[in-house]
């Protein structure tokens, strides 16, 4: 983390995408999520009883217009040590649900893009937020950081 990259105010990582393999040995097919994802959000001062409004959104766009639904809105408290070290910044971190679209009775899911919205609750407040996606498969982790 670079100093720079520390936000104080409202945030947002993009491109959060939830994706299903879908098996073709059963009817209905089955379908099992590609990915899970986890949000981490640390407190870079190490405060320990600060917190975040954590809001979830889909942006579902379709014949030429976007809609945005929202999903989820928690608050996430960043009261976690990684050890006792006092330099450790504290953190919060939630598992963030796949996406789950039914568009039919035979196939019970498909994903979709997911937008998460970080607000700090605290003044001066600041922070650093990434989702990790663990591919279920092979077990590769990518990050995506906040914008």
């Amino acid at each position: 983390m670079r100093e720079r990259d520390f936000k104080t105010g409202r945030t947002e990582i993009l491109g959060v995408q939830s994706n299903y393999i879908v098996g073709t040995n059963t009817v209905p097919f089955t379908t099992t999520p590609r990915f899970r994802h986890a949000l981490r959000v640390s407190d870079v001062d190490g405060r320990g009883n600060a917190a975040v409004i954590v809001r979830v959104f889909t942006d579902i766009t379709g014949n030429g217009h976007a809609v945005t639904f929202p999903l989820r809105e928690f608050t996430l408290p960043l009261n976690s040590k990684e050890g006792a070290d006092a330099s450790y910044p504290a953190y919060g971190e939630v598992t963030i649900d796949e996406l789950c679209e039914r568009i039919s009775l035979l196939i019970p899911c498909i994903g979709g893009p997911q937008r998460i919205e970080i607000e700090p609750l605290a003044p001066g407040l600041r922070y650093w937020a990434m989702v990790s996606a663990t591919d279920n498969f092979t077990q590769q982790v990518s990050l995506a950081y906040q914008q």
